[in-house]
């Protein structure tokens, strides 16, 4: 630590006295010098129209959006052309079933379904025919489904 404390105390004495400085302190003195004579690098400023008159650019000015040119388009005048529609076949639409199912009662083996019309009551089994044209293909605690024929 003395040795440190000499040569900071000569290095003093030899600028003070004249001498030549030692030799970190002149490169130090020569890297200094070559930065000031580097001129500072100028950065080329755009200007945009929308930029305003300042070093400062205003974010709310935009610029005016290009003047569209007219086009002039040609319009043809299309016809309409005529709607064919087929004719369908018109099929005569089933007529109702004209019983109401009131009910199924008997064993559940051989259930019967019960359905009335006009005041009267028709019990029917699974696989029976109703009226000659309507028959009886299912029934369960849901309910019954009846098949017609054309």
């Amino acid at each position: 630590m003395t040795r440190w404390i000499a040569a900071l105390l000569a290095g003093i004495c030899l600028m003070e006295c004249g001498g030549s400085p030692p030799p970190l302190v002149a490169a130090r003195r020569r890297q200094a010098a070559a930065l000031q004579v580097t001129p500072p690098l100028q950065l080329a400023r755009e200007t945009f129209p929308w930029s305003g008159s300042g070093p400062h650019r205003n974010l709310f000015a935009f610029p005016d959006p290009p003047k569209a040119k007219p086009r002039i388009v040609e319009m043809v005048a299309l016809q309409p052309q005529p709607v064919i529609v087929a004719q369908q076949p018109s099929t005569p639409a089933p007529a109702p079933f004209p019983y109401r199912y009131i009910g199924s009662f008997g064993p559940r083996n051989a259930p019967l379904a019960a359905f009335a019309r006009d005041g009267e009551v028709i019990n029917v089994r699974v696989g029976e025919r109703i009226d000659d044209r309507c028959t009886l293909r299912r029934l369960d605690a849901s309910g019954a489904d009846v098949v017609c024929d054309r």
